[in-house]
This record gives structure tokens, C-alpha cells and sequence, in this order.
């Protein structure tokens, strides 16, 4: 039976893979938010185009999925250390250039610039991944249910404004 610490570790790969995975999903389908954040921050040519941008979220898909199974998952967390370095470093240089656009993280268009958030999860994923390099932790069917069910949680609130109306109907409305 995992100790309470494994399990702990477990439900933290959970919502890191989730994190990781759905933004990466985010940022393959629309690059040229995130690549017009980069712009923004005179990141060179180059690193802001729709090509490198999906090379991005093809890594952090790869971090994520990392973390799910028994033989990927201290590599993925030293990968993942690396992506929260990435992501935090760029929260940092948006604070510090006034960065205004949407950073384009899930995809989403009117999300908030490069900043403070990013920051925050960018050490957030660090702690996670580097937790995975020293720890044991779960791995299998139930991260991999549970990483499921975070993404699904993690789109809704990502994309609420339009899921709310869906899943709460007006008063006075016959359905």
C-alpha cells in the first residue's frame, strides 16, 4: 500500500500532467497567441513562430505524459523541472517588460498576460518535477484516470464562460 506521501506525489503528477498536457494541447491547436506573447517580450524571431511554439507544447505534452508511468517518470520530472523553469522565467521577464497580450496558455485567447500566474505555476511545476527525482510516487491506471479527470475539470474552468451556460440552465427555462 503507497504511504501517504506516495499518494500525495500522485495526486500532484495528476494536476501537474494535466496542467502540462492541456496547455500543450492549448498551444498546438492555437500557436499564434502564444507566439504573439513571445513577440511582445522580444523573444528572438525565430522562438515566437507557429512551429516553435508547437515544439513547445509537444515538450510539455511529453513532460506531462512523463509523469504517468513508472519508467519515464524521473526523467519527466527532471523535464518538467526544466518547463517550470521555462514558464516561470517567462512570468518574470512579462512582469518585468509590462507584458499586455494573453500569454496563450490553454489555448485560450483572452487568458492574462505573462506574469505573476506564470510565475507561480512555473515554480509550482519545478517543485513538482524535482519532487519526482527524489520521491516515489504512484504510476498507471489511477494517475492516468486521475490526470483525466483534472484535464476535463481544468478545460472546463479554462473555457467557462461558455461551459457554465451548458451545464447550468436559466431560471424559468423548460428543458
Amino acid at each position: 500500500m503507497a504511504s501517504s506521501d506516495e499518494l500525495l506525489l500522485g495526486a500532484i503528477n495528476c494536476l501537474a500532467a494535466a496542467t502540462l498536457i492541456s496547455a500543450g494541447l492549448g498551444k498546438l491547436v492555437a500557436p499564434s497567441h502564444h507566439g504573439q506573447a513571445l513577440a511582445e517580450l522580444r523573444v528572438p524571431g525565430p522562438l515566437h513562430t507557429a512551429g516553435a511554439v508547437r515544439r513547445y507544447a509537444v515538450v510539455e505534452c511529453l513532460g506531462g505524459l512523463a509523469l504517468l508511468f513508472a519508467a519515464t517518470r524521473r526523467p519527466g520530472g527532471a523535464l518538467v523541472v526544466a518547463i517550470g523553469l521555462a514558464i516561470a522565467g517567462l512570468g518574470g521577464l512579462g512582469l518585468a517588460r509590462g507584458s499586455r497580450s494573453p500569454c496563450g496558455c490553454f489555448g485560450n485567447p483572452a487568458g492574462r498576460p505573462l506574469g505573476l500566474t506564470n510565475v507561480a505555476l512555473g515554480a509550482s511545476l519545478g517543485v513538482a518535477g524535482a519532487a519526482n527525482l527524489v520521491l516515489s510516487a504512484p504510476t498507471g491506471a489511477a494517475t492516468v484516470l486521475g490526470t483525466a479527470l483534472a484535464m476535463l475539470l481544468l478545460c472546463l474552468f479554462v473555457n467557462r464562460s461558455w461551459a457554465w451556460p451548458l451545464i447550468r440552465p436559466q431560471r424559468g427555462t423548460l428543458s
